[in-house]
């Protein structure tokens, strides 16, 4: 086409097309899906008789449920979820969730109960200081059928 131009000097190659070149986007990268926790947790599972059993707690609701897992089965639904047991790594995966691993054990709420000897407790004594205690002295109560006391002090009798 250039070749053709009646513009184009003879015996020089035509200039390079001055087209926007077609650059393409940079590619897209999609952000990694993330995961939410799991509102469950895996308290506890045994394998009996060719089939696993493990014990799921649901955090919110505070209640738990043991659910069976078959080796030749995919998943197991449970209130309309899907779990699925990994008898290898002890996890569940939830879907849609993040993997549920066996839970730690609960944290004590109150001291921990140290058991003691049966030896009663003495109180620890106090060293004496050599300087025995200065107690008040007791008013007395008068005793039933005693004489009362005259008063000390004695009254001048009137001059006539």
């Amino acid at each position: 086409m250039a070749q053709d131009s009646p513009f184009a000097q003879p015996g020089r190659p035509p200039p390079p097309s001055k087209a926007p070149s077609k650059q393409l986007p940079p590619p897209k990268i999609a952000p990694p899906v993330v995961q939410k926790p799991s509102p469950y947790e895996l308290r506890g599972y045994y394998h009996f008789e060719g089939k696993w059993h493990f014990a799921l707690y649901h955090i919110n609701d505070k209640q738990s449920a043991w659910l069976t897992w078959e080796h030749n089965s995919t998943s197991v639904e449970y209130e309309g979820e899907t779990f699925v047991f990994d008898p290898e790594n002890q996890e569940v995966s939830h879907e849609g969730f993040k993997s549920v691993q066996l839970a730690d054990e609960t944290k004590p709420q109150g001291k921990p109960f140290v058991p003691t000897s049966a030896k009663p407790k003495v109180p620890a004594k106090k060293p004496p200081t050599g300087a025995k205690p200065v107690f008040p002295p007791r008013p007395v109560a008068p005793r039933p059928g005693a004489p009362i006391p005259k008063p000390a002090a004695q009254f001048n009798k009137p001059r006539r």
